[in-house]
């Protein structure tokens, strides 16, 4: 499966330099982001505080705010308050998109994905805040979710074509949200290991077939088994 595809996708998206640079670089996303807001060395980081920094990553994609990270992690509204005004200070890249989103939106009533993708939202026509509000929540949760389940269609088009060209016996059996599964021959493994490696992370098929390149790296996790309840981290040689 994908690691942290919707917030790669948002760093893309929203260009922020900060979040792509934890990712250009190979950190811990969380404890990097612990480390901004917190002000503090990376190594320094408490778990509570990386969890809590990764509680606002996700709450920021689903449009949530003080309130919901208060109660998330059982915190003071003062403090959930001042950890997402750190935050902001630490990506603005991603407030400043969350706002263009939220202008487009209001100004044409729809908005649309990286991968062309349209939603209509009639509801931001509402004079009823909160329904106004949910239609603008939604339509920036659109913008992530959706590109990022289209890179995983992508995933597939690309592993299913090059697992046929080379005449193996695998075959993809699933997907569950930003994951895959796969069934092979047990001398088949490693080459298609290596394909869906190849696959998910270099985006061949996204780039060579629709032109689109992320900024950002993409990485996953693999895990090979006997069964689906027993499979084990796989090591690339």
């Amino acid at each position: 499966d994908y690691s942290a595809m919707e917030l790669r996708v948002l760093a893309h998206i929203a260009d922020e330099k900060n979040m792509k640079k934890a990712f250009v670089s190979g950190k811990d996303l969380h404890t990097y982001t612990a480390s901004l807001v917190f002000d503090k060395s990376e190594n320094k980081v408490t778990k509570q505080e990386r969890q809590i920094a990764k509680a606002v990553s996700f709450l920021i994609v689903y449009g949530g705010g003080a309130f919901n990270l208060s109660e998330t992690m059982n915190i003071p509204i003062k403090r959930a308050d001042k950890i997402i005004s750190q935050y902001a200070r630490v990506y603005p890249g991603i407030f400043k998109y969350m706002s263009k989103v939220n202008a487009s939106i209001e100004e044409d009533g729809y908005i649309t994905t990286l991968f062309g993708r349209r939603r209509n939202l009639p509801d931001v026509r509402s004079t009823i805040f909160k329904i106004k509000n949910r239609a603008l929540r939604q339509g920036l949760n659109f913008t992530v979710q959706s590109a990022a389940s289209d890179i995983l269609v992508c995933a597939v088009l690309g592993i299913v074509e090059t697992i046929k060209r080379n005449g193996l016996d695998a075959r993809l059996v699933a997907t569950v949200h930003d994951s895959l599964e796969f069934v092979c021959p047990e001398n088949e493994t490693k080459k298609v290991c290596n394909i869906i490696r190849d696959e998910m992370e270099n985006g061949n098929y996204m780039k060579d077939e629709l032109g689109i390149q992320l900024s950002v790296p993409l990485a996953i996790d693999l895990e090979v088994g006997s069964s689906f309840g027993n499979g084990e981290p796989y090591e690339f040689l």
